[in-house]
């Protein structure tokens, strides 16, 4: 995880700790230093497909952050395979 992704991420769970939802894009970028959110949203959409953060089913762009209890409820198999994908497209 790079420096930048983990301020992000400690970010996002903090906001999440306190106000019970996730930040806006525009709320991450300004945290971040940066004017527009496209480069927010690009660290966002990674710490999700790494499975740092969770997208909401609401389809509105929330995001919450993964927890162990959350990621324990994901078949075994299911993460072998995602596993076995990786290494096959970055092998």
């Amino acid at each position: 995880m790079s420096p930048i992704q983990k301020t992000t991420l400690d970010f996002v769970t903090l906001y999440f700790e306190e106000h019970g939802i996730s930040p806006p894009i525009r709320t991450i970028a300004s945290h971040l230093g940066h004017r527009h959110p496209g480069h927010a949203h690009k660290i966002v959409s990674s710490l999700a497909e790494y499975g740092y953060l969770k997208k909401l089913p609401d389809k509105t762009g929330k995001y919450e952050p993964a927890t162990l209890a959350g990621l324990a409820a994901i078949p075994t198999e299911r993460l072998r395979a995602e596993l076995a994908k990786r290494e096959r497209d970055n092998g």
